[in-house]
């Protein structure tokens, strides 16, 4: 099955770009910049059609904006070349004040679609796309952070059942803490040792237990918390 229709997404890309005129060239803006304008056509055009097949095609072009272009190999041309020439206006795109959180949450919602569109095939891609945004820094839980909420997030956002919930939260002007945990406090750029030191390994109950709690921040925000 298809991720979704190439024209569709094309219409949500069309609509980030629109989105630039709002901000001065050179500044940087949040992700939630880009998800309210997004989310917003997606409610305006689940009038008439699937809530959840709108908030697909609206990650899909996210995840290829603010992602990696690479991601529309799996869907199909989204992009005619006058998009493809299309130079990004800001200076960064930031989640959590990062890029790097930016990367890990688009990545791991695009990740979602596609695999539950069973392009099992794509998994060995996105995984060489995310060694090579890591840089060799060592464990991050905030990066395993921005992954899995990135991952909950399309669930989410593509569940017929929650779609029009998160349109309601998101739609217009979004907010990082309706979607976004809190991550401050989170170990990261631990080496091989001082990870195995202090939590073992992954099957760890030290490990898990940091887990939990990166779920229980995700599952308390807004974004994951109304119905439809």
């Amino acid at each position: 099955p298809l991720t979704a229709p190439p024209e569709t997404v094309r219409l949500y890309y069309k609509k980030l770009i629109e989105a630039e005129g709002q901000v001065h060239p050179g500044r940087s803006v949040s992700l939630a910049y880009l998800i309210g304008p997004l989310f917003q056509l997606a409610q305006q055009r689940s009038v008439e059609s699937e809530p959840a097949e709108e908030n697909k095609a609206a990650l899909l072009a996210l995840a290829i904006y603010a992602g990696d272009s690479r991601i529309e190999n799996f869907i199909g041309q989204v992009r005619t070349d006058d998009l493809k020439s299309h130079k990004i206006p800001f200076k960064h795109i930031l989640l959590g004040r990062r890029e790097d959180l930016r990367l890990h949450f688009v990545i791991s919602a695009a990740l979602e679609i596609i695999t539950e569109s069973g392009i099992t095939f794509a998994i060995g891609e996105f995984k060489e796309l995310f060694d090579a945004r890591r840089g060799g820094s060592g464990f991050s839980f905030t990066d395993l952070a921005a992954d899995i909420t990135g991952k909950r997030f399309a669930e989410r956002a593509t569940d017929s059942a929650m779609a029009r919930g998160m349109q309601s939260v998101l739609a217009g002007k979004a907010f990082e803490e309706d979607f976004f945990p809190r991550i401050h406090d989170l170990p990261e750029d631990l080496s091989q040792a001082e990870f195995e030191k202090t939590y073992g390994s992954v099957e760890n109950e030290r490990y898990l237990s940091v887990v939990r709690k990166i779920e229980g921040r995700i599952s308390s925000l807004r974004a994951f918390t109304v119905n439809n």
